[in-house]
């Protein structure tokens, strides 16, 4: 009876641990699988596991070997193979260890995409943005050109229509003068020809009915 007593409090004891299990799941794991009793350590990075831990014994781990690696603890029973970058133009940006794997890159000119290189292409943003400068400083002179021109061309209008209203003012204006001034000219021109001629004839002797002084003559008689 009292073995009975202390098989049961024992197999109480014993449910409420295995109910009360808790182990780190990054670095542990639990043994067994069910009705789980121990936490076990994991293997390190860069180790994987060859024997389980038990009762009386704990986690076996060994190095990963070459060209293969595990980067986290765990309790796998291989490390995983390194990754290869055999591609044309591909490189090792970093080599495999056993903590890690290695990582592929591209040659200089060349981008990764997927697992291949492939050759960059060149773009035209900046030929194009300088022509569009280019353009931009070409225009503006020209539209300062074509200012500049019409701004001539309005003053050399003002100055021939200020020439052509002084030129019909001073023109109306000799239009009233001009007249009576020519045959005044022409007037005493005549007159001083006809003076000249008078003079020059009376110094020839001449019939009385020629003389110049015809009028005083005919008075005389």
């Amino acid at each position: 009876m009292v073995f009975l007593w202390y098989g049961l409090l024992l197999s109480t004891h014993l449910l409420s641990f295995v109910q009360s299990l808790e182990c780190d799941q990054d670095r542990q794991y639990k043994w067994p699988k069910e009705k789980s009793i121990k936490c076990c350590d994991k293997c390190k990075p860069g180790q994987y596991m060859t024997d389980r831990c038990n009762e009386g014994s704990t986690t076996m781990c060994k190095q990963c070997p070459d060209e293969s690696y595990i980067d986290f603890y765990n309790n796998e029973l291989r490390c995983k193979s390194c990754t290869q970058c055999p591609e044309k133009h591909m490189v090792y940006k970093e080599n495999c260890t056993k903590k890690g794997d290695a990582k592929c890159g591209c040659e200089s000119g060349y981008e990764l995409d997927g697992m291949e290189c492939k050759k960059i292409l060149t773009t035209l943003a900046t030929p194009s943005t300088t022509t569009k400068t280019t353009q931009q400083q070409i225009t503006s002179p020209t539209r300062d050109s074509v200012w500049i021109s019409l701004s001539l061309c309005c003053a050399c209008m003002c100055i021939l229509l200020t020439c052509f209203i002084l030129i019909s003012r001073h023109t109306s204006a000799c239009g009233w003068i001009m007249p009576t001034s020519t045959d005044c000219f022409w007037a005493r021109k005549n007159s001083s020809t006809v003076s000249s001629q008078c003079t020059e004839e009376e110094e020839v002797p001449m019939p009385v009915q020629e003389a110049c002084g015809k009028t005083h003559w005919q008075e005389e008689v």
